[in-house]
């Protein structure tokens, strides 16, 4: 008798639990075909869409996705996420708050495309061309001004999105001006509530060999990179521009190689840029700010640049590292080659070796502009072989005995110069053309440019005074002369 009784109960469990299924099959997959999770989400299409092409679940929570579509825009960014098919885990009482909450996420056939806002005077700009269309959104996206304002009702009827534990494989991913296309993988979290909050991760991005592109460039035909984040959760009303960044976490590391540098004519109008580049990096973040050890190295080889009637070819490397005891960037680099420049009308051609620079800055946060505290640069010959075109001008200004004296070159210059927000000096260490040889500084005031030079053409001793931009030159200078000027523009004397 007890074992017929708990076969009817086990029976009756069973048609319970199959007349639940049915119920849940039935209720859930009407709900879904019937569209008013869509229309739901997107009932302010300005701010968020989302759509599918097809869904259904087959089991309490769980439920597959093909041709879904996310697009959110907020006052000053926007971006669209595309998943060709997915499962996904539900928080299915979550959708009663207008929160769409996937505890687990299987996805392939990913896109995702990301774009800031940018002023209305930007529009036109190069750069602008190669961030990435947003179906249904004005291209390029400007920041309304003033930004708009949202009545409370509006931003609590915005879906919010979590996304806990991802696994997807992603086949193109667009962050601004740059398009990576080809094997990828991603992995973690994120949620967004469009207005008033965002966290992301631990969350990491592997890209395994692809193209990346920035508009017309090819810079890369198999980058491999490996990228890891964790922004804490952001209340962004409080946190504008990039203070978003203050608690991020990341680490990144890649190597390869630049096959066209022709990209720096998105930043620069005017400017050509031919040549390939090495590029390697391993960057540390942590609380917002770049971590000692932090590096990144540049080696262009191959250099042909034109802008504004000056060409150079030659090769350049640039690092930028931030050493073990300290906490602020700097980058050094150095380049040789040749100028081809206009002086005085004249077209001149000019070697340059030995040219260095050093830019230290402020700090290492990321959550402001970087601003550069000092730059230091040092030019160790730049040397002209044919200077017939400058000798006859100098000729016309002193009749006869410049040609003469000066000849047709060699000119041999090198300088230095020392950079801060507030003080600017230039050396010039030698100057020599012919028989005429010239030494000095300059240093910037608030009225003009301050300093001297002397030196001699010829037999003759020849000083120059600068003095807010004025010149004076005076003959037959003695010695001391240049060091008494300097100090009265307040340069010490080069040692």
């Amino acid at each position: 008798m007890r074992w017929k009784k708990l076969t009817r109960v086990m029976k009756a469990v069973a048609i319970g639990a199959l007349a639940a299924e049915a119920t849940y099959l039935v209720v859930t997959n009407a709900i879904i075909f019937s569209g008013i999770i869509q229309r739901e989400a997107s009932a302010m299409p300005d701010i968020v869409t989302m759509s599918w092409d097809r869904a259904y679940s087959l089991w309490p929570g769980r439920a597959s996705v093909y041709g879904f579509r996310l697009r959110v825009q907020d006052p000053v960014i926007q971006f669209q996420l595309t998943v060709t098919e997915a499962t996904i885990d539900v928080a299915l009482g979550d959708l009663l708050d207008r929160r769409f909450h996937a505890k687990r996420v299987w996805a392939n056939g990913v896109t995702f495309r990301f774009l800031p806002k940018v002023a209305a005077n930007d529009r036109h700009s190069r750069r602008l061309t190669a961030f990435p269309p947003i179906s249904g959104f004005s291209r390029p996206a400007v920041l309304d001004d003033p930004l708009p304002l949202l009545t409370p009702e509006q931003v609590e009827a915005l879906w919010s999105v979590q996304l806990d534990e991802v696994s997807a494989r992603a086949s193109e991913l667009w962050f601004l001006e740059y398009r990576y296309v080809g094997p990828a993988e991603v992995q973690g979290g994120f949620a967004l509530t469009p207005l008033r909050h965002l966290w992301i991760g631990p969350a990491r991005l592997s890209l395994k060999g692809g193209t990346l592109t920035a508009g017309d460039s090819m810079l890369s035909r198999g980058l491999i990179s490996e990228f890891q984040l964790t922004l804490p959760p952001v209340d962004l009303p409080s946190v504008p521009g990039l203070l978003v960044f203050r608690d991020l976490a990341a680490s990144l590391r890649f190597e390869t190689t630049i096959d066209d540098l022709s990209v720096a004519q998105l930043y620069v109008d005017g400017l050509k840029l031919g040549g390939s580049a090495k590029l390697a990096a391993a960057i540390e973040i942590a609380d917002g700010q770049l971590l000692p050890g932090t590096r990144m190295s540049a080696d262009i080889a191959n250099a042909a640049l034109q802008f504004d009637g000056t060409h150079f070819s030659g090769s350049a490397e640039a690092r930028l590292s931030i050493a073990e005891n300290r906490t602020s960037p700097v980058i050094r680099a150095t380049a040789s080659g040749e100028l081809k420049l206009q002086i005085a009308k004249s077209p001149v051609t000019a070697e340059l070796s030995n040219v260095k620079a050093e830019l230290i800055f402020t700090d290492n946060a990321l959550s402001h502009v970087p601003v550069v505290r000092q730059l230091s640069a040092v030019l160790g010959e730049a040397r002209i072989q044919k200077t017939g075109a400058l000798t006859q001008q100098l000729g016309a200004m002193v009749a006869v005995v410049a040609p003469i004296v000066l000849g047709d070159g060699p000119l041999v210059a090198s300088a230095t110069a020392f950079v801060t927000p507030e003080y600017t000096l230039v050396r010039l260490t030698r100057l020599r053309l012919g028989d005429a040889e010239f030494s000095g500084a300059a240093v910037a005031g608030a009225n003009g440019w301050n300093g001297a030079a002397a030196g001699h053409v010829g037999i003759i001793s020849v000083g120059v005074r600068l003095q807010d931009d004025r010149v004076e030159s005076h003959l037959f200078t003695p010695a001391p002369w240049l060091e008494g000027e300097l100090i009265k523009a307040g340069i010490v004397p080069d040692a």
